[in-house]
């Protein structure tokens, strides 16, 4: 006689969006979303994105207790999705919604800084302001040239403040870069035929570091080079040490 078969049961998987419902309101208390005045659907968002990462296996129900000391072990990073999804959600927070997001938000704010500077600013959050500088310095694209406005490094290339949009002038790029002292530098250093072309282009491309001619390679990413217009004074500087080259000096 042949052995009948017996077929094994699929084990059924844990439907996690269905679970982080049925639990909904013991998760959402305990992650305080009510006092953070947050809309209720974007709190059930928040709880079904938690309990996806504080969930490591579909083959069982974890009980409440133990979700809740995963919540305590990880809180840095549940607060950080609670953050995120604030910023994502809410245009306007309020003055503990927005502390929450800059406290919390970690590298995720940085497309979002000029938003939040202006409304920190406006709530006049100088405590907060401080916060997302130090995130830009971490995780942005600091410039060599602090913004006289808001404090940033975030003057670019196009003399524009990434963080509030305050455009100073290429006189302010050149003070604060120690310009001159540069393009001195630059000229002594430069071959004949790169002065020439120099003068001819109108303008250089100037760092924290050094000077360079517009038709060198750089990497942007790394460093940071604004164009400098040249003045009378720059031009008669490189006409002088081509003289001096010129007749052996």
């Amino acid at each position: 006689m042949k052995k009948k078969r017996t077929r094994r049961r699929k084990k059924k998987k844990l439907d996690i969006d269905a679970y982080a419902e049925a639990i909904f309101k013991d998760i959402a208390e305990y992650l305080g979303l009510d006092t953070l005045g947050i809309d209720e659907k974007i709190q059930h968002e928040i709880v079904k994105e938690v309990m996806h990462t504080i969930i490591t296996s579909l083959s069982y129900k974890p009980k409440i207790d133990v979700l809740i000391k995963r919540i305590k072990r990880h809180r840095r990073k549940i607060n950080m999705i609670i953050a995120i999804k604030m910023l994502e959600s809410i245009r306007n927070p309020t003055p503990d919604q927005l502390e929450f997001i800059i406290t919390y938000g970690d590298r995720a704010l940085i497309p979002e800084i000029p938003r939040l500077y202006r409304l920190a600013k406006d709530m006049s959050r100088e405590d907060l302001i401080m916060m997302l500088q130090s995130l830009w310095e971490k995780y942005g694209r600091p410039s060599p040239i602090e913004c006289p406005k808001c404090g940033f490094r975030a003057i670019m290339p196009d003399l524009i403040c990434y963080v509030c949009g305050n455009i100073v002038s290429e006189k302010y790029i050149r003070e604060m870069l120690g310009f001159e002292e540069k393009f001195e530098e630059y000229v002594k250093n430069a071959s004949l035929a790169e002065l020439n072309d120099v003068m001819n282009l109108g303008f250089v491309l100037s760092s924290e570091i050094d000077v360079k001619s517009p038709r060198y390679r750089i990497d942007f990413w790394k460093n940071i080079y604004y164009p400098i217009h040249l003045r009378q004074s720059d031009i008669e500087k490189i006409i002088e040490e081509m003289g001096k080259r010129k007749q052996g000096y």
